[in-house]
């Protein structure tokens, strides 16, 4: 094989090992009889962390022979996973919280990722075509902006809702309670108009009197105009600091949510935007309610209440 040569422990090196591991690590999967298609997007994400490992902390890899090099990466990229795998306690309490007391689910970018949504490069990319020199020139400019979201909603018409989205939909608004979407695109609308279910979308800054509802703070490609007025079916941006609708703390106290008992599920959400860390903060602290969160941080494996592992992989687990 030609990553069998003699080689140290520089990142090009240990890159050369990324196909083969990723291999192992598949052929793994398929023995134990686990889901491949859900579990596959973590595989490179811990081929990087071992790459990290291995690049920064410990040297003792480049005294190995080639093939031994490799049986290690591989052997410790096994480690990592059987980790995700082993997420027996944490995913039992997950899911009784669901079933006894139900949820607040919070979405980010990372639940639409299994969809094939575009990524910040790619909206970068979009920016340049519409003639953008960055997110303050879109907002300076209305007629930029309006192609900037036309472009977007045309990307998504060719895409379908992910498992993700289908097992959301289909628990909402039994077990999940409310669902906030920090997302411009409509997949969860697609999941649950596709069940068939009747639901109520709030995608701009009113009363709502009635449970049950997916909000859409920062923005909707189902409709939108050419005034971005934030609040008023405008879009928030990755250059902003979010948003949350000024209706929304009103409603939870005249509903009596605040009062209530219940579980937060953070999902795919870096908690970057300040305001909307504010809303999740108080929905985890005031009163105390157990809240979890679903990612791919592997530095984070453990911690009692983070989920390690693709969205589709954790849901599937919960809810079934």
């Amino acid at each position: 094989m030609a990553i069998l040569m003699s080689f140290g422990t520089s990142d090009a090196s240990i890159e050369a090992l990324r196909g083969s591991t990723v291999r192992f690590l598949k052929n793994y999967l398929t023995n134990i009889r686990e889901n491949l298609e859900n579990l596959e997007p973590i595989l490179h994400r811990i081929f990087d962390q071992v790459k990290e490992k291995y690049s920064e902390e410990d040297k003792t890899i480049g005294k190995l022979n080639p093939s031994l090099q490799l049986k290690t990466v591989e052997e410790y990229s096994r480690t990592f996973l059987q980790a995700i795998l082993g997420q027996h306690t944490k995913m039992s309490a997950a899911k009784q919280k669901i079933d006894v007391e139900g949820a607040i689910f919070i979405a980010g970018a990372g639940l639409s990722f299994e969809s094939g949504m575009p990524l910040s490069n790619e909206l970068k990319d979009i920016l340049r075509f519409c003639g953008a020199i960055d997110y303050v020139d879109l907002r300076n400019d209305p007629k930029k902006c309006y192609k900037f979201k036309k472009v977007f909603r045309e990307m998504l018409d060719k895409k379908s809702p992910g498992i993700s989205h289908q097992l959301i939909a289909e628990n909402f608004p039994n077990k999940i309670k409310e669902i906030i979407s920090l997302n411009w695109d409509d997949l969860l609308e697609k999941a649950i108009r596709g069940l068939p279910k009747e639901f109520k979308k709030v995608n701009k800054n009113i009363h709502v009197a009635s449970r049950g509802n997916l909000w859409k703070f920062h923005g909707d490609v189902e409709e939108f105009d050419e005034n971005n007025v934030v609040g008023n079916l405008g879009w928030v941006f990755p250059d902003e600091d979010g948003y949350v609708f000024k209706y929304f703390e009103k409603y939870m106290s005249e509903q009596g949510i605040n009062e209530e008992f219940f579980s937060v599920f953070v999902v795919g959400y870096s908690e970057e935007d300040k305001r909307v860390k504010r809303v999740i903060e108080t929905l985890e602290n005031s009163p105390p309610r157990p809240t979890f969160r679903i990612g791919m941080n592997l530095g984070k494996i453990q911690e009692d209440q983070y989920l390690l592992g693709p969205s589709p992989y954790i849901l599937d687990l919960l809810f079934k």
